[in-house]
């Protein structure tokens, strides 16, 4: 599209991008920065369980710090088997190359989706731990600066105050 002049130019890909930039800037206006600030622990902990817990079954899991995102290594050959029974759960892991994954978790990830990626893992045999064994310990710091401070974040935190909001 870099030939088309200004002037004349209608991109839907423009389009596309104040829709991203809307979409994420009403998110942050309803979470608020206290709702976001709990969001974001919340994943980071079941991130930080579910690590614990496929270290626990003995494979490997990337040590770098991590919010909501790590890989884990299966030495030699990825399991198909691993994959067959994660797909059955409802699951998809990105694979990096022929013996890694990667696995991320987001505002939608329940406890019950940690255990299924964990009895995955276990290919469909019991745990013998429970996912209250895993502390959740935070590596990541708590950020000291205040953020999201106008009052348009502060204030629409129901669906009826957002809907009025909007419109």
């Amino acid at each position: 599209e870099q030939h088309i002049r200004r002037e004349k130019a209608t991109s839907n890909i423009c389009t596309a991008q104040a829709l991203l930039a809307n979409m994420a800037s009403l998110y942050a206006v309803y979470h608020g920065p206290e709702g976001l600030t709990k969001i974001a622990r919340r994943i980071h902990a079941l991130t930080e369980i579910l690590a614990g817990g496929i270290s626990k079954l003995g494979l490997g899991v990337s040590p770098w710090m991590r919010f909501d995102t790590f890989y884990v290594d299966f030495g030699p050959d990825l399991p198909d088997e691993i994959l067959k029974m994660a797909e059955s759960y409802g699951i998809n892991f990105r694979i990096i190359d022929e013996h890694t994954i990667g696995i991320s978790l987001d505002e939608t990830t329940s406890e019950a989706d940690v255990l299924k990626i964990l009895l995955a893992f276990n290919k469909g045999k019991p745990l013998h731990f429970m996912l209250k064994d895993f502390v959740a310990s935070s590596k990541i710091e708590n950020r000291k600066s205040p953020f999201l401070q106008h009052s348009v974040f502060n204030r629409y935190h129901s669906e009826t105050e957002m809907l009025r909001y909007i419109k």
